[in-house]
């Protein structure tokens, strides 16, 4: 090794001890770790909602007992999904401080301008708090920074992929799932006609006025029936019918018979070109947007659909 490879060698080898002792986390300079906010239960929070990096944000709100998303009429939210966020959140200590200057709070993530999560929530008491979650330099760990203050800590109790910014994320997304023995017909209304499904003796579904000659394509019959007897939302809307919704004139109608009673499921218009399709229930008092692909054998079914074509004959020698 000749002299000037020494010297970058030993240049190198400084600037990495130099990041290490920068950025490798520490204690608060001999004083005991601390919870940041020790005068705070989850019995005081009355409402939090979380803004990712993408530009998505969601409110939550207690409603009595229970939480709920208060841009969406109130959809339940999963209670055991959020008391575990604010114990977390709530839990979160100055054991593992990484820095005090604020000039360093982009590169981890937890400025107030560039952040991968904030976390904003409010209590009984009136008070207002702001925590930024960033990067994480290694895994299950991540920065953490509370508003209004400069230290940046580390946490291993809350990362941020488990602190999402969009609804579907705190909800049931099981919209609507009946037991297949439960149902006896299915029909289906759309601008392609209308088409009844039924259950044979075998309990295999079929085709309501099959011709002798026809053969039924079962893989068009199947996407019809599990598209109807499981419904999963991607966001919850609310329950006020807008007329953006399209429910005045449905891209499809299904009613299906579950022991005896009448169940129906309204598709309506997509929520915009790239989205999916508005869906209402009969059993919910909510509008819920579902994945495109998960409605269209609702939507695109034709009786041709449902039967096979002809097979081609084979040519004479």
């Amino acid at each position: 090794m000749n002299r000037h490879q020494q010297v970058l060698t030993g240049v190198l080898i400084v600037q990495v001890v130099l990041s290490v002792l920068l950025w490798w986390p520490r204690g608060t300079g001999g004083e005991p770790a601390a919870q940041v906010f020790p005068d705070i239960t989850v019995d005081d929070v009355e409402e939090f909602s979380i803004t990712d990096d993408a530009g998505s944000t969601v409110s939550i709100r207690r409603v009595g007992d229970a939480w709920a998303l208060p841009d969406a009429g109130d959809f339940p939210v999963l209670a055991d999904r959020a008391a575990s966020f604010l114990e977390k959140l709530l839990g979160l200590t100055t054991a593992r401080m990484v820095t005090r200057t604020s000039a360093s709070h982009p590169q981890l993530g937890v400025a107030y301008n560039e952040f991968v999560r904030r976390i904003e929530f409010s209590t009984s008491a009136g008070a207002q708090h702001t925590v930024y979650l960033g990067s994480s330099p290694s895994y299950g760990a991540t920065h953490f920074r509370v508003d209004g203050q400069d230290e940046t800590y580390l946490t291993s109790d809350l990362t941020t992929w488990e602190v999402n910014g969009t609804a579907a994320s705190w909800v049931d997304t099981t919209y609507l799932s009946l037991p297949a023995e439960d149902v006896a017909r299915i029909s289906l209304e759309n601008s392609q006609g209308s088409f009844q499904l039924v259950k044979d003796d075998d309990g295999s579904w079929t085709l309501s006025g099959l011709t002798g000659g026809e053969e039924l394509n079962s893989n068009e019959v199947n996407a019809v029936v599990n598209a109807t007897l499981s419904v999963f939302l991607q966001e919850p809307l609310g329950r006020a019918e807008k007329p953006e919704y399209g429910m005045s004139e449905p891209a499809a109608v299904v009613t299906l018979e579950v022991n005896g009673q009448p169940v129906s499921l309204y598709v309506g218009a997509k929520s915009d070109a790239d989205a999916g399709y508005v869906v209402k229930s009969s059993q919910s008092e909510y509008y819920v947007e579902v994945a495109s692909y998960a409605v269209e054998p609702l939507v695109d079914s034709a009786r041709d659909s449902f039967v096979l074509p002809p097979a081609t004959p084979t040519p004479d020698a």
